[in-house]
């Protein structure tokens, strides 16, 4: 309750009360982490993505051999596509034979089980 002579100064105490509780209860930013772009993805890849999903509708809506090839032809340009703008350390494989691990003896047991359930 509040209790002032003054009828400017009670509705600023009950405004700033308000906006105290909105401040301590509405969260600020969302708690979802932020979800990290390709960097090369670009506007081709975009395009010829939308390009493959509206063919495939359009197949999975009415089932032709005419909108199969149509979508299978999408598909494989989208695939050229982001093939051609990945960068050139995507291109490889990563294999446990191209690593190189140097340790000590007594951490090599960590490492291998570390291996093994990144393989398995």
């Amino acid at each position: 309750m509040v209790r002032t002579a003054d009828i400017s100064e009670a509705v600023q105490h009950i405004v700033n009360a308000i906006t105290n509780a909105a401040n301590n209860s509405i969260p600020k930013t969302s708690p979802r982490r932020r979800k990290f772009r390709k960097p090369w993805w670009n506007a081709a890849c975009r395009d010829s993505r939308r390009r493959e999903k509206i063919l495939w509708n359009r197949f999975r809506r009415y089932t032709t051999t005419e909108n199969l090839v149509a979508f299978k032809q999408a598909k494989a340009l989208a695939r050229r596509i982001r093939r051609h703008f990945l960068p050139s350390y995507v291109h490889g494989g990563l294999y446990v034979d191209d690593l190189q691990i140097s340790c000590q003896g007594s951490n090599m047991n960590t490492i291998e089980r570390q291996l093994q359930n990144a393989v398995n």
